[in-house]
């Protein structure tokens, strides 16, 4: 719908106990101790990422020793890290997913204490995933569940991955902490620190291309306010699959701003009038007065710009 315009070099550390003579007299040492480097197999490639002055910044992704065959996660596992100077600044477990169909993360990390330094660890190890993936044959797909504090949706939802159709509310909140750069926490329900997120083909091949599909989505501020000294915003925005979200944020709350939700989409009745439905997801529009107000007079005016006959408020979970 349109919107209107409104890695390091592997030293072996190998110490040798008894010799063992077989029957052609050829020595062979038994192994008593192995480095960790030893489990460090030879780098898989040099990205360049950036330190937080904005120099470019030399870093080896290698794989590393990792073994799962619980079968709880997926089959084949694998380790890749990221390393600066010998030091490791993130890693990542992958493993081919139960159905089969996608790679799926069990971990994409980056040390804490690093990330204060550099920039751009997260998005090389996420590259090497899509590239792992369309490897084994699953065509850059992934799968993943978000988990972590703080919740890493942004980073995701920016790298086009999406969120599962039954949560529209939380793909709203994420889209606009992604566009307005503030703080995605503030506008989750609360102690919310997980979510399953998955990146499909095309938005696969979009990343490695350079390109955030979110941004290809309209979104529209449709109106501000002021109530009891607070500024409040009605925001609309394009949806993944082409309907829209309109949320009403609280922009000076230290949480919970995104105060009142609904889906929506634009039908056609037997008349051939334009329908717009709006499907709310939370009570705040009913126990609110003068957001409902402002709610109805946001939707109104936002109808009005898309030529809509009627506006229907479906009430049915509430």
């Amino acid at each position: 719908m349109k919107f209107p315009n409104i890695a390091p070099n592997v030293n072996f550390n190998i110490r040798c106990i008894d010799k063992i003579q077989n029957k052609n007299n050829i020595s062979f040492c038994g192994v008593r101790f192995l480095s960790k480097d030893v489990f460090e197999k030879s780098p898989i490639k040099t990205v360049t990422i950036k330190d937080v002055k904005g120099n470019n910044v030399d870093a080896v992704i290698q794989e590393e020793f990792y073994k799962d065959d619980t079968g709880f996660f997926g089959t084949n596992s694998k380790m890749l890290s990221l390393n600066v100077d010998g030091k490791k600044l993130g890693h990542t477990i992958m493993y081919d997913s139960k159905n089969g169909d996608e790679l799926y993360v069990k971990e994409l990390y980056t040390e804490e204490n690093f990330r204060r330094h550099y920039k751009g660890a997260g998005t090389e190890l996420l590259k090497c995933l899509v590239e792992e993936s369309k490897r084994r044959g699953h065509k850059g797909k992934i799968s993943l569940n978000a988990s972590n504090f703080p919740p890493p949706f942004v980073f995701y939802y920016k790298n086009n991955f999406q969120v599962a159709s039954e949560f529209p509310q939380y793909a709203a909140a994420i889209d606009y902490a992604a566009r307005n750069n503030v703080s995605v926490s503030k506008l989750l329900p609360d102690g919310m620190s997980a979510l399953a997120m998955w990146l499909d083909e095309k938005g696969a091949e979009a990343f490695l291309a350079g390109e955030r599909l979110y941004e290809q989505r309209n979104s529209v501020t449709i109106a501000k306010t002021n109530i009891n000294n607070k500024e409040f915003e009605a925001n609309c925005t394009e949806g993944q699959d082409g309907d829209f979200y309109f949320q009403i944020i609280n922009k000076n709350a230290n949480r919970r701003q995104q105060i009142w939700f609904a889906a929506g989409k634009i039908v056609e009745n037997q008349n051939k009038e334009k329908i717009m439905q709006l499907f709310p997801m939370n009570d705040n529009f009913y126990t609110v007065k003068k957001i409902q107000e402002f709610a109805k007079e946001s939707i109104e005016i936002f109808s009005k710009k898309l030529c809509i006959d009627k506006v229907e408020i479906i009430e049915e979970d509430f």
